[in-house]
């Protein structure tokens, strides 16, 4: 597995860097699920944002053995990456979104659609020592910049909810969930949705997001 390019020693401490360790990208790919490893392992984490490197030197980064960067874009990520490979401390990079194609109907399309962002996105592919997606298509559209790509699903920390014991007699429903970013998708099927929801009127079909 992965896991095993990174973490050789018997007791390991990783430092998790995200851009908002409390986004929801976090809590499926981050800081929610990464409680996992513990259990696999003797594992100590210590997360922070990217905007709080400000006092991160090589004093701070010799007292960990990986570093794992999550959605990693900003020029504060790329220069986090080069210090990490020139103190020869293994670097994690993931990945949940093909960012160097951003739909121009996404509200995040001017962040990431320049030369300069793209070109940090791929320079800090090249110099991670492994790289996760959550998608064959992106482990895909990555792999030119690194070869060493694996893919793991989106995941969900069950231990925080809990599973409703007995099965409820439901109405037949379709749900729909997505922000705005996904409104062009939703538009896109619209006439087929429409006809099936005037054909299948035994259907509650839900939307929200």
């Amino acid at each position: 597995m992965f896991v095993n390019l990174i973490f050789k020693s018997i007791y390991m401490k990783l430092l998790v860097l995200t851009v908002n360790k409390n986004d929801s990208t976090s809590f499926y790919r981050a800081n929610g699920v990464l409680h996992d490893l513990k259990n696999q392992m003797p594992l100590e984490i210590t997360s922070m944002n990217f905007s709080e490197l400000k006092d991160m030197s090589w004093a701070n980064l010799v007292l960990f053995d990986a570093v794992f960067m999550q959605r990693p874009y900003q020029s504060v990520a790329l220069k986090m990456a080069q210090y990490c490979r020139e103190l020869n401390l293994p670097v994690w990079v993931d990945f949940d979104d093909y960012l160097l194609e951003i739909p121009s109907d996404n509200r995040s399309h001017a962040l990431f659609n320049n030369q300069q962002t793209k070109e940090t996105i791929v320079k800090i592919l090249q110099l991670a020592n492994v790289v996760t997606v959550s998608t064959h298509a992106l482990k895909k559209g990555f792999s030119e910049a690194n070869q060493n790509i694996h893919v793991i699903p989106n995941a969900f920390n069950t231990k925080l909810f809990n599973y409703r014991q007995n099965k409820v007699q439901t109405e037949k429903t379709m749900l729909w969930r997505g922000s705005e970013t996904h409104s062009l998708d939703l538009f896109f099927y619209g006439d087929e949705i429409y006809s099936n929801q005037q054909k299948f009127t035994d259907w509650n079909f839900l939307y929200f997001g």
